[in-house]
């Protein structure tokens, strides 16, 4: 995709963003926003198991199916919430453009520009703007914040941190997993490995930490539901220096434990 072209999708979906955050409450109701553009949100068994919404342009009005669910519930998961409004992304830019990616590479281009107009939807500039005044510019305080925004908007944990990202440079975020073995090798039966990277290009993202590196044995003793510091010393440690150099320039960063087997990280670049 031709950059010209593609800032001025971008500009299009900022500016429909944009003019959707005056009129919004927070958590978004996304059946009243799709119904604002004659899009309606329906479950039905047309989605396939790899698949995890389908836009249908052709119906009036168009509609966004997501899989069946056994429960009964009414409500959108929060990643569900998410593919909505991503959903929505492509649909105001098919009506607007009326052409399709060409490509693996425009197709990947035009996920990114709906997945970011998706979070300036459901998390609007100045209601995050506000909370970051409030909050002091240190690591702990801003995971702090991607906790709380998740929560508040109903939205999935990466969604917030990439939102929070996205208005504050200086602060990266990743999420990290827990991997258990299942061979019989000797050693730890598990390792940590990143599976949400803020950084540009998703950068750091599959990471491994072991037991024997000092951020996996923070990892493996951190307390649950807790947001703990991490100094220069853990980034200045040979261990880390040596086998994870994009961390070389971090001088502080805060770790919170997610049970059952997750964990976020926010450093300060």
């Amino acid at each position: 995709m031709h950059p010209k072209l593609k800032k001025k999708y971008q500009d299009f979906l900022n500016k429909i963003a944009d003019q959707l955050s005056h009129k919004i409450n927070i958590p978004v109701d996304v059946n009243k926003l799709c119904a604002q553009f004659n899009v309606i949100v329906v479950r039905s068994n047309i989605v396939q198991r790899n698949k995890e919404a389908i836009l249908l342009t052709e119906n009036i009005p168009a509609e966004i199916h997501l899989p069946l669910r056994k429960e009964k519930e009414l409500t959108y998961t929060p990643y569900e919430r998410l593919k909505i409004i991503h959903e929505l992304g492509h649909l105001l830019l098919r009506r607007k453009y009326t052409t399709l990616p060409l490509g693996p590479s425009e197709y990947w281009q035009h996920e990114d520009l709906c997945n970011f107009f998706a979070r300036k939807v459901l998390l609007p500039e100045e209601f995050i703007k506000v909370k970051m005044i409030n909050a002091k510019d240190t690591p702990d305080q801003r995971l702090a914040l991607t906790n709380f925004l998740s929560e508040k908007a109903f939205i999935t944990w990466p969604t917030a941190a990439y939102r929070v990202s996205d208005l504050d440079r200086q602060f990266a975020f990743f999420e990290i997993k827990i991997n258990k073995h299942t061979d019989n090798s000797e050693g730890p039966s598990f390792h940590f490995s990143i599976i949400v990277s803020t950084l540009p290009n998703k950068k750091m993202i599959f990471t491994k930490f072991y037991a024997d590196n000092k951020i996996g044995q923070i990892l493996i003793h951190a307390p649950e539901k807790k947001i703990i510091l991490l100094d220069d010393t853990v980034f200045e440690s040979p261990d880390v220096v040596k086998k994870f150099p994009s961390f070389f320039k971090v001088k502080e960063g805060a770790i919170y434990s997610e049970p059952p087997n997750k964990f976020r990280m926010a450093v300060r670049l």
